[in-house]
């Protein structure tokens, strides 16, 4: 071996590990290439049936556009002569769809709700003309009167929120059927 062997070595060595590292980016580049090379030799007939596909789509683009700034000009001078506020409406709106309500709309909802409140407290209810003192956990505070306003037939804003309570009813059939054996059974 000569001094020149011994030398060329190891850079043969890590000549061989770099080109090994990099094989991954390598194969990835000479695909692309090989894809790009592909489509540049198309031939010319599919080219020319594609230029009509980027019309049709760049006429769609820009009636898209021209409606989505007819419809803006609209909405504006709509807004405008009827003195809406815009920032009133985005703030309803964005509290209406978030999926997690503020604080401030949570603390209202545990104010209202006699379920939310802790243990032991005493909250105050407005029947019609009386107002009602319970404790949370009082059979009086559970009840489906106080909790919906829709079962006392309110039908205000507080009661579109809320849900009607579920009451279950026998079926009358199966009751009347009940006991009856032979010819006396009514038949249905």
């Amino acid at each position: 071996m000569t001094v020149g062997d011994i030398l060329l070595v190891p850079l043969h060595l890590g000549l061989a590990v770099l080109l090994f590292l990099i094989s991954p980016l390598t194969s990835l580049l000479v695909y692309f290439f090989d894809l790009t090379i592909n489509i540049l030799q198309l031939p010319l007939w599919l080219v020319q049936k594609v230029e009509v596909l980027y019309i049709y789509l760049g006429i769609a683009a820009l009636a898209g556009l021209s409606l989505g700034l007819v419809f803006s000009f609209f909405s504006s001078f709509i807004f405008s002569t009827l003195s809406l506020d815009h920032s009133r409406l985005e703030v309803e709106t964005s509290l209406k769809h978030s999926s997690v309500p503020s604080d401030k709309t949570r603390e209202a909802f545990q104010l209202k709700d006699p379920s939310f409140r802790p243990k032991g407290t005493r909250s105050k209810f407005n029947i019609g003309q009386t107002e009602v003192e319970t404790f949370t956990l009082s059979p009086t505070t559970l009840s489906p009167d106080l909790i919906s306003p829709m079962f006392r037939g309110d039908f205000g804003t507080a009661g579109r929120q809320r849900i009607f309570p579920i009451m279950e009813e026998e079926d009358e059939h199966e009751y009347e059927n009940r006991g009856r054996k032979g010819r006396n059974k009514k038949r249905l």
